[in-house]
């Protein structure tokens, strides 16, 4: 329950704290005295989408705290702030929202900084609030829909029907997209196939292109290359004269006889050696290098004709050797998908179908408690109308199959018959405002009794009805007092004086500033909100009459 609303520096509060107490609590003031401004901060704390603009002017930042207890039969509360890790030992939980004139939000609880996302999921658990919002959501099916759902309690049945109906739609995605890639292979198989095997043909290495543009540079150049190396072999063996090679040997003869008589000579002799042999090394190189430049005609058109194809390869499939390559894999994983396609696709068809049937009984299982539920709701709220002077009304629920959605097989909608006599009729067209606010509360009433919500908020549930029908309303929040706390914010006061407290909202002006007030009444002040509510005014038959409906 609602223990403590504190509000700082909102809209017209400058600073205002109501304490609570269960039971049945009402809200009233003059029209524009600032009770959506209490409504307002409420919907903040439990996790509603907010602007820097609520916040008073001068101020810097707007903070609302509210302070709630919950019962150890609040199971499902419990859980959620144990995996939050958010629970307390005296199962209270303090929420706090501060609003800064930069637009940045500061969500706590119990101290903890948490997402928007995070109070809303908490806030729905803990407060209900039914506004003038909540009557035109009445008018949708789907939120009718839910309401059922709730009242039923099929959250297992909608979850198994759920997963197995994103499974099915998943595998009929997906045989959908398979059987578009197969009428697309076959309209590209032929083509494909010709791009395969000429690239098989082609015997494609990566890096051959390279290679073969060097060789056949060397190719272009080989006459000179040939001149220059012969003469420096020429050189170095001697073809022209003495040779460089018979002079080192001549020289490595000459110095071996001095170092044979000067052992320092030793290391020099051993150097010039090893020049001996490096020369004789290189030389031999140079005539195997001379003997590579040798290339046949036919040699040099066939590496040329190699490259050209290779040129081709690269502008159709390239622009490199190496992508080449990957696409003649691609092409052969599309080929070998195509030519199993129709086998993939039946195999594929069988898993839809069982995963069809599955969901087929899923639907039944889902929509069979529904109907259940149904059933059952329809004379809880035909009970409670009956007591909230629709003695002459009727109620059921309709029923018609659709095909598969993500909440099931069935559409539904409320009907009614507001009188004796009438045509049963959808809640949106028939019911008037006075009707609709009690199809609301009698929904609340049967739900609440259902639910966990320790709190009901009750926003203008007046709306649309006085007198006799208006006692009949109070006299059901009453009762739904004596299982929860009850909050409503009223301009009847047939409602208000059936409250155990009474909070009245009030504007004054303060220092050239106007601010809204809230404050707990009693006694005759009590009497006297009583009676304007009844006649705009306390007149004296206002105020006797206020009086008897309070000791009523």
């Amino acid at each position: 329950m609602l223990e403590l609303l504190d509000i700082k520096n909102f809209v017209l509060i400058n600073h205002l704290s109501i304490d609570f107490s269960s039971g049945f609590s009402v809200i009233s003031g003059e029209t524009g005295a600032g009770k959506s401004i209490i409504l307002s901060a409420i919907a903040l704390i439990l996790g509603e989408r907010c602007k820097s603009d609520v916040i008073r002017r001068g101020e810097k930042e707007a903070v609302l705290t509210g302070v709630f207890s919950y019962s150890d039969k609040a199971s499902q509360i419990k859980a959620f702030l144990e995996s939050e890790d958010l629970a307390s030992e005296d199962n209270q939980i303090i929420i706090t929202r501060t609003i800064k004139d930069n637009g940045r939000t500061i969500n706590k609880v119990n101290s903890k900084a948490v997402t928007r996302e995070l109070l809303v999921t908490l806030g729905s658990q803990l407060i209900d609030i039914s506004s003038q919002a909540a009557h035109q959501g009445l008018l949708k099916s789907e939120v009718q829909l839910q309401l059922l759902d709730k009242f039923s309690k099929c959250f297992s049945e909608l979850e198994d029907y759920k997963a197995s109906y994103d499974e099915y739609i998943s595998s009929v995605k997906e045989l959908e997209e398979l059987k578009e890639k197969s009428e697309k292979a076959k309209r590209d198989y032929d083509y494909y196939s010709f791009c395969l095997n000429e690239l098989d043909k082609a015997q494609l290495k990566e890096g051959e292109d390279d290679e073969l543009s060097q060789e056949l540079k060397k190719i272009s150049l080989s006459e000179a290359l040939t001149d220059e190396v012969t003469s420096a072999i020429d050189l170095l063996k001697g073809d022209i004269g003495e040779g460089a090679l018979s002079q080192l040997s001549h020289s490595v003869s000459a110095l071996k006889k001095a170092s044979s008589k000067d052992s320092s000579l030793d290391e020099l002799c051993s150097r010039l050696e090893s020049c001996q042999i490096e020369a004789e090394d290189i030389a031999a190189s140079l005539r195997d290098y001379l003997s590579s430049l040798t290339f046949s005609e036919s040699e040099l058109e066939e590496k040329n004709a190699r490259l050209s194809q290779l040129q081709r390869i690269k502008k159709k499939y390239g622009p490199s050797i190496g992508d080449a390559i990957n696409k003649r894999e691609e092409y052969r994983s599309f080929i070998d998908s195509a030519d199993n396609a129709d086998t993939i696709i039946l195999d594929l068809e069988r898993e839809v179908e069982k995963k069809k049937s599955i969901l087929d009984k899923c639907a039944k299982a889902l929509s069979e408690r529904r109907r259940a539920g149904a059933r059952i709701l329809e004379e809880k709220i035909l009970e409670v109308l009956h007591k909230l002077s629709m003695n002459g009304a009727d109620f059921s629920i309709q029923f018609d199959s659709i095909s598969y959605t993500q909440d099931g097989i069935d559409k539904i909608e409320f009907l009614i018959r507001a009188n004796t006599g009438e045509k049963m009729g959808p809640v949106k067209d028939v019911a008037s405002g006075g009707e609709l606010s009690r199809i609301l509360l009698a929904l609340k009433a049967v739900l609440a009794k259902e639910d966990e919500t320790e709190t009901l908020l009750f926003d203008e549930v007046d709306s649309g009805i006085g007198g006799v029908v208006a006692t009949s309303v109070g006299d059901e929040i009453v009762e739904l007092s004596k299982a929860h706390q009850v909050l409503a914010i009223t301009h009847s006061a047939q409602i208000a004086a059936k409250a155990n407290e009474h909070f009245l909202v009030y504007k004054a002006e303060e220092d050239g500033r106007t601010l809204s007030h809230v404050k707990k009444i009693e006694g005759d002040e009590r009497v006297k909100e009583i009676a304007r509510l009844l006649s705009g005014k306390a007149s004296d038959s206002a105020l006797i009459h206020a009086k008897e409906l309070i000791e009523v």
